[in-house]
């Protein structure tokens, strides 16, 4: 068991080294952030990742950066603004009153709302929330709808990293 978690560990630290020379490398924010979704796709092996915006349970509608495994399409290929629903509400309402990264589905605290999971295939979630000072905060996230995953700690601790990325790359712009 040590040993996979060992392996986990450099393996992560070698995505982090791939964001962070997508940082370097690139200027547009927007292609920077879509590598970063690709990266945090074959990091955990999951099958969407995304960044919603705003994460606001007050917002009429939300858009989202994503990226996703052809079979699991997502919110860009059913178009760019989506009207806020309640199950948008819900994820929002308890990424504002959480700290760090949260599990959703099996074995969970918290639950995918229904309508999320049959729109978009998603089994299990894990998302954090983005805060900007010149912004309203997003939702950094990655969906395995693959099969019903439990989270381990150390993916959570990885996702959190990326998000800390992300929320650099955000600010600075």
């Amino acid at each position: 068991m040590q040993t996979n978690k060992n392996n986990f560990k450099v393996n992560g630290e070698l995505f982090l080294t791939k964001i962070d020379e997508v940082i370097s490398n690139i200027s547009c924010q927007t292609e920077i952030l879509q590598k970063i979704m690709d990266i945090t796709i074959e990091a955990f092996n999951c099958d969407r990742a995304y960044i919603l915006y705003p994460c606001d349970p007050n917002a009429d509608s939300w858009s989202a950066i994503e990226r996703s495994k052809d079979e699991y399409p997502g919110v860009c290929n059913i178009g760019q603004h989506l009207l806020m629903d309640e199950s948008i509400i819900t994820i929002c309402n308890i990424l504002l009153k959480h700290d760090g990264v949260i599990a959703f589905g099996p074995n969970t605290e918290f639950s995918i709302p229904e309508t999320l999971q049959s729109t978009f295939d998603i089994q299990s979630q894990l998302s954090m929330l983005i805060t900007s000072k010149n912004d309203s905060p997003r939702n950094f996230g990655i969906h395995q709808c693959s099969y019903p995953r439990v989270w381990k700690d150390e993916e959570k601790k990885l996702l959190y990293q990326i998000g800390e990325r992300i929320n650099k790359i955000l600010e600075n712009n």
